[in-house]
């Protein structure tokens, strides 16, 4: 997809590959996918549990894709900064939500203290990778919200099980901002690369 990017002169995004055998994931299903317009994500996924089954079963590959960004340390994109260079599908974030959301709501009692560990671990990535993205501001901002969305999640499995002690992973994961992760300069200058290009084209009448 970058090569096919990079190689357009013209700077138009055309739709991405399907070297993974998956089409890209919908915005709409029926049930929705858990997001931010959402009250509850679990009391959303408990009043319909067989339909969040099918859902997450149908779209399994995606959510191991997002499980495998834990092993990356930062987001930079490889496109050059330019307001028509096409962003991280944020998406698939909806999928993780969703998924973990399922597993909770059907996981015995004995087992939900291990899907709230994975969903720290989820949420452990996210922070990661957009407090350390250089590209643009925009992911930095849509992965905060994620963050915030997730711990709405985090709150109500632990209405759940009160009993339950937070899984010793989640330390790390809820702990306050690094002071040099609270920094946007490097986000900012992406953005200011990609208005200077947009600038230019203009100039150029592209």
């Amino acid at each position: 997809d970058y090569l096919r990017w990079s190689s357009d002169r013209r700077g138009i995004w055309t739709e991405p590959s399907k070297q993974f055998g998956e089409d890209e994931l919908p915005m709409t299903s029926d049930p929705p996918w858990c997001d931010r317009k959402m009250p509850s994500c679990l009391h959303a996924v408990q009043a319909n549990l067989p339909g969040y089954r099918k859902l997450v079963a149908a779209h399994a590959a995606t959510w191991q894709r997002v499980q495998a960004l834990a092993q990356y340390d930062l987001y930079q994109s490889p496109l050059p900064p330019d307001v028509a260079t096409p962003t991280a599908p944020f998406a698939v974030f909806n999928t993780a939500l969703t998924a973990l959301a399922t597993r909770f709501a059907q996981a015995p009692a004995a087992q939900r203290g291990q899907v709230m560990q994975d969903f720290c671990q989820h949420l452990l990535t996210t922070r990661r990778l957009s407090e350390r993205d250089g590209s643009n501001l925009i992911f930095q901002m849509v992965g905060t919200a994620n963050v915030h969305y997730g711990l709405r999640l985090l709150v109500d499995m632990r209405l759940e099980t009160p009993g339950l002690s937070l899984p010793a992973d989640c330390s790390e994961a809820l702990a306050p901002r690094a002071d040099w992760n609270q920094a946007i300069c490097q986000a900012l200058h992406g953005e200011t690369l990609s208005m200077q290009t947009a600038f230019a084209q203009a100039l150029d009448g592209r």
